[in-house]
């Protein structure tokens, strides 16, 4: 387990509107989608897992293994009462809740990113316990891409932000030289899945690595 305490915020409370059903529920390599990346979260080093969902989510889409010891003292869950305003209000719901458990940082990560691994989250978190930066961030292209670290100190202006902005906008500006970048090349490891679509493409790349042991 990490020396510091180092929180995941799970941002698990968007509307799955282009998707036109609950996206979290999906069936995904043999288990549902918002299950995949919060599984490498929580047996990642992360201190702790904080996720945030829509008020009156029934937990459904999380795996049941994820309900029991030793892996249930490592997460718990906040609705955020007002998640359709935008993703800054979810952010902010997490941060909140890592204020409480005294986080020395927070690492952001999507439930729609299902192919992160469980490597991305400890490479942040051993450079960070190696350098405490404002941020250290994944990208792909030279594009911050989540899941991301911000340390404590950059909390205040985290909850600055407004209805759809990102952290990637206070990346891009305020800390745009303040911070380390770690690029992937595969963008497989980067799809949100928002639309039918992007289900498809990751179905199919399932099945075309099915057997390989990157994802």
């Amino acid at each position: 387990m990490t020396k510091r305490r180092i929180i995941g915020i799970y941002l698990a409370a968007g509307k799955s509107s282009r998707m036109g059903t609950n996206k979290l529920m999906l069936p995904l390599k043999e288990e549902r989608l918002g299950s995949m990346a919060l599984k490498k979260a929580l047996h990642s080093n992360l201190y702790h897992v904080v996720i945030v969902t829509r008020e009156g989510d029934t937990l459904d889409w999380i795996a049941p293994e994820l309900f029991a010891h030793p892996l249930l003292e490592k997460w718990s869950s906040v609705a955020c009462p007002r998640s359709s305003y935008g993703q800054s209000y979810s952010l902010k719901c997490g941060l909140k809740q890592a204020y409480q458990l005294r986080a020395e940082a927070v690492i952001i990560l999507l439930a729609d990113q299902p192919f992160i691994t469980e490597h991305m989250i400890n490479q942040l978190i051993f450079y960070y316990e190696s350098c405490p930066l404002p941020y250290i961030t994944v990208t792909h292209n030279g594009i911050p891409m989540p899941p991301t670290l911000f340390s404590a100190e950059t909390f205040p202006l985290l909850l600055q932000l407004k209805e759809d902005e990102g952290a990637r906008k206070l990346i891009r500006k305020q800390w745009k030289e303040k911070g380390m970048r770690l690029e992937y090349e595969d963008p497989l490891y980067f799809l949100d899945i928002d639309t039918k679509q992007d289900y498809f493409l990751a179905t199919t790349e399932l099945k075309r690595k099915r057997g390989t042991s990157s994802i």
